[in-house]
């Protein structure tokens, strides 16, 4: 046991497994870090919870109030059962310091249960902050005394334990006898395309269960059987904590302390596991991988057809990012996947007219005639803005480059050239996912075309000057010592702040739009000056910035 915690200490220590430097010159950053990322899984959990307090009512007129805490918990159960995979493939298979424990004189039991306690921090943080603000809200309306919310605490702590074995014995048993997932690369894009979409069936179905519930409880939940009899035998230690919340002291303790023997034999049998299948699960694994295919003179000829340098940099570029993971889910798929988040409450959130109801319209045709031209051109514009700070390409376009930074100054191609070149696949990925919001708008809205026209133009000037504006700062302070492409677009620091910077930049024309007392179209003919100008001067000096950050750089 010594071993497993001492391994433990060393794992949470380790920046390849936190991404964290826990060394004293880093560890303040570190701590803004976890704050940051606890204070986002909060909003997350706040945002939720007035789900929660919708559901309440019909529930409490069935007097089943406590039906809808079980279904929380179940439902609580039922998220780190999915994403306690991810988690368990990244730290378990894919984390960067495995083969620095493989071959160490313990068991390999020790080993996975040091992992094992680092995935469960991970989701007892997460599930604590996600869920307990709607057990709060729960409570409040249930009119709860103080030690419901210290059960309900000692409960999502324990909850996780459970799903967690059990997702890990699977997750130990596949990589054992299957090489589905033994390319990281390939994991790493179908686990986050699967992320996204139990995020957005999730949000459906709770939106679904909160308007069905408007008119009493669907009958299948009034029954309970055989849904609650199957979750039920999946999670045995979620029903004994359901009936530990709601019992007496004695009975709590009972309870608490099944729900915990349950638990630990989960864990024994996972630890036995392990010490079976992990070792050969998590030897010869590998990022990524490639297929030798013989090219006919005909294919060899059309790939090497000539084209300018600056389109040949834009097209590597682009391949690079769409080859390459943690560059298309953070740099690509992020801009694609928005517009879904916006257009997916409309497609379910019933008839137009509601729609314009809920927001004090008589009927949609009502809203068509309020979006007036010029707000057609200065809703374009920032939405264009947003998608520029939103898009973290040209803030990343020097730093991905990594150790292979030196290509760029060594090969017989222009500066100017070659940032242009990386700027086109942020220009073009922004662009198709404004397209993806901006065309269902002009299709229900149907505004004047020349209107969509400005603003379009308007908007590309825009997005133009804030690309070059992050490109510029990505030139000046290049972060190029990463170790892993995740940590180039993900974890660089200087990406975020020129994303938010860019963003704040952005809503300033809206802002001037809004509170400068000058005509609209005018204040539009003075943003396209200055923009254009902008652009221009930025353009000139781009190589010259390039010229002096470059040359002191190896």
């Amino acid at each position: 046991m010594n071993k497993t915690l001492l391994l433990f200490k060393t794992m949470f220590r380790s920046e390849d497994v936190l991404e964290i430097n826990m060394q004293r010159s880093g560890r303040i950053k570190g701590i803004f870090k976890v704050i940051g990322l606890i204070l986002l899984l909060l909003l997350a959990g706040v945002s939720f919870a007035p789900i929660i307090a919708q559901l309440y009512p019909p529930f409490k007129m069935m007097g089943m109030q406590d039906l809808l805490l079980k279904l929380l918990l179940f439902g609580a159960s039922f998220i780190v059962l999915i994403f306690g995979f991810f988690y368990v493939m990244s730290v378990f298979y894919y984390s960067s310091d495995i083969e620095n424990y493989l071959y160490l004189p313990i068991k390999p039991g020790a080993l996975v249960l040091a992992k094992f306690m680092i995935v469960a921090f991970y989701e007892v943080i997460s599930t604590l902050a996600i869920f307990y603000p709607s057990f709060v809200v729960f409570g409040v309306m249930d009119g709860q005394g103080p030690l419901f919310y210290l059960k309900v605490l000692l409960t999502m702590i324990i909850l996780p334990i459970a799903p967690l074995a059990i997702m890990a014995i699977l997750c130990m048993i596949l990589m054992r006898f299957s090489k589905l997932f033994r390319n990281k690369d390939r994991f790493t894009l179908l686990s986050s395309l699967v992320g996204i979409f139990i995020a957005l069936s999730m949000s459906s179905i709770m939106q679904r269960l909160a308007n069905s519930t408007s008119d009493g409880l669907p009958a299948l939940l009034q029954t309970q059987g055989t849904l609650f009899n199957v979750l039920s035998a999946v999670f045995p230690a979620t029903t004994l904590m359901h009936r530990a919340i709601f019992g007496s002291a004695g009975t709590f303790l009972l309870y608490t302390g099944l729900a915990l023997a349950v638990c630990g034999a989960f864990i024994f049998v996972f630890y036995q596991l392990g010490n079976m299948l992990y070792i050969d699960g998590a030897k010869g694994l590998k990022e990524s991988g490639m297929r030798r295919k013989s090219l006919s003179v005909k294919e060899m000829s059309a790939s090497t057809r000539r084209s300018s340098a600056m389109m040949a940099i834009a097209v590597k570029e682009m391949r690079i990012l769409l080859r390459t993971p943690p560059y298309f889910l953070n740099c690509i798929l992020v801009s694609l996947i928005m517009p879904v988040f916006f257009i997916f409450p409309v497609l379910f959130g019933g008839d137009l007219n509601e729609l314009a109801t809920e927001i004090g319209m008589s009927d949609f045709n009502q809203i068509r005639q309020y979006v007036k031209p010029d707000m057609v051109i200065i809703g374009i514009m920032a939405l264009m803005a947003f998608y520029a700070g939103l898009n973290l390409i040209a803030a990343t376009a020097i730093t991905r480059e990594g150790s292979n930074f030196s290509f760029m100054k060594y090969i017989p191609v222009p500066y100017r050239t070659q940032l242009m070149g990386k700027l086109i696949p942020a220009m073009v990925v922004e662009l198709a996912g404004v397209m993806i919001l901006l065309v269902p708008a002009i299709i229900l809205l149907r505004p004047a075309a020349w209107a969509v026209a400005a603003g379009i133009i308007l908007g590309l000037l825009l997005s133009l000057a804030l690309n070059f504006a992050m490109l510029s700062l990505d030139i000046v302070k290049p972060v190029l010592t990463w170790t892993t492409e995740q940590k180039a677009v993900k974890n660089n620091f200087n990406a975020m702040i020129s994303s938010f910077g860019s963003m704040v930049a952005g809503a300033l024309p809206v802002v001037l739009y809004l509170f400068v007392p000058l005509d609209k179209f005018v204040l539009f003919a003075v943003f396209f000056v200055v923009l254009a100008v902008l652009n221009a001067l930025i353009y000139r000096q781009l190589p010259i910035l390039a010229e002096r950050s470059f040359q002191d750089r190896p």
